[in-house]
């Protein structure tokens, strides 16, 4: 039901001090994009169900968490920009699927009391 052999393992990390990968112009690899591939995972799946995206949105945390182990990174800042990277996009992804809010009914407008006339 869940598919656990995502497309995207081969996800490509920014990591300027693995020079094992293949790098781009700027000397590291892209961030990955995150919220569409993960938006593709769940267009497979009863995305409806809060606990198939909990899954979806798990297995991409433990994804990242083996290519960053297996990457050899070492640099905090660029680790954390790849995991604050894939937690925006699960924000964005699940903010899609709150309900709107409930309309506010306006409060109605009292007039000033007047003091009474003695």
């Amino acid at each position: 039901m869940y598919a656990e052999a995502w497309p995207w393992l081969a996800i490509a990390i920014c990591f300027e001090s693995d020079k094992r990968s293949e790098i781009n112009a700027s000397g590291c690899m892209e961030l990955a994009d995150f919220e569409g591939l993960i938006r593709q995972a769940l267009a497979r799946q009863e995305s409806s169900d809060p606990a198939v995206r909990q899954k979806v949105y798990q297995s991409s945390r433990n994804a990242l968490a083996k290519m960053i182990a297996a990457s050899g990174a070492s640099d905090p800042s660029a680790i954390n920009e790849q995991r604050n990277a894939l937690e925006n996009s699960i924000n964005r992804i699940e903010a899609g699927f709150l309900p709107p809010p409930r309309p506010v009914a306006p409060q109605p407008v009292l007039a000033p009391q007047r003091p009474a006339a003695q």
